[in-house]
């Protein structure tokens, strides 16, 4: 096993038994994976043992690396270092400048010593129970529609520093949107919402609240806490945003609710 390889539809079973218990199953993640052209699972074992593997997801000149996970019978033997060592020639073969990824306090560590720095940390905000819906009361909201696209694919640019066309397109056959300001895609990941300011940002994120437990926020955004707090969701933890070679230039506070912890 010196070199891991491509992860297939026919490991959906085994990669799920490597997810940490308290992260959401894995499948549907993957499975949109696979018909992604974008995304580069890899794994150390076979399919009846997957012994670690790790994911990179290429926008181009960047990129993240993301479920980095080794079995937990196998931790402390270096599987991790090989996998977040292989990817990183992968993306530098590519042509990257800069790769970025969510650390959980067990990973830190390892992503510090392989180069990788802090810029930035998401607030973990959770409540008990899902949030009751509201009753939609904001005229500037508009269902989202194909029209709207490129105007939103400008705003997520300028919010992530990064060209995620080929992962957004994939999935956003839905959501709402506040012209030319904000949007939310309920169907990308865990709902992103980014808004240039509050005004265009509020009603955006009480649409992602709606039926939640958790909601996930750049630590830079001022606006969404409060109306979080406001609808009875309390901060549980943060977790480090961190990054390898080229700082990006992105706007976290514009982001209200993040695509989750393998895109940011």
């Amino acid at each position: 096993m010196d070199r891991p390889r491509p992860l297939t539809e026919d490991d959906l079973d085994a990669i799920d038994t490597l997810r940490p218990h308290d992260w959401p199953p894995y499948r549907r993640t993957f499975e949109r994976y696979f018909a992604l052209d974008c995304v580069r699972p890899w794994a150390f074992g076979g399919p009846d043992g997957l012994v670690a593997m790790g994911t990179l997801i290429d926008f181009g000149k960047t990129g993240w690396m993301a479920q980095v996970i080794t079995s937990a019978q196998r931790r402390g033997q270096g599987w991790g270092s090989k996998m977040v060592r292989f990817l990183l020639d992968q993306a530098q073969g590519m042509g990257m400048h800069t790769v970025s990824l969510v650390a959980t306090e067990l990973g830190y560590p390892l992503y510090a010593a392989a180069g990788f720095r802090v810029e930035g940390e998401y607030a973990f905000w959770t409540r008990s129970t899902p949030a009751p819906a509201l009753p939609e009361a904001s005229a500037e909201l508009k269902a989202w529609s194909e029209s709207y696209g490129p105007r939103c694919l400008v705003l997520d640019r300028k919010a992530s520093g990064e060209g995620r066309a080929p992962y957004l397109r994939h999935d956003w056959s839905q959501g709402y949107v506040v012209p030319g300001e904000g949007y939310f895609l309920p169907t990308v990941g865990e709902g992103l919402v980014v808004a240039k300011n509050r005004r265009a940002g509020e009603p955006l994120l009480h649409r992602r609240i709606d039926g939640a437990s958790r909601v996930v926020v750049p630590l830079e955004n001022s606006w969404a806490p409060v109306l979080l707090s406001s609808r009875g969701f309390a901060l549980e933890k943060r977790m480090r945003r961190m990054v390898w070679g080229r700082s990006l230039r992105r706007r976290p506070e514009w982001v209200g609710s993040r695509i989750g912890g393998n895109l940011g």
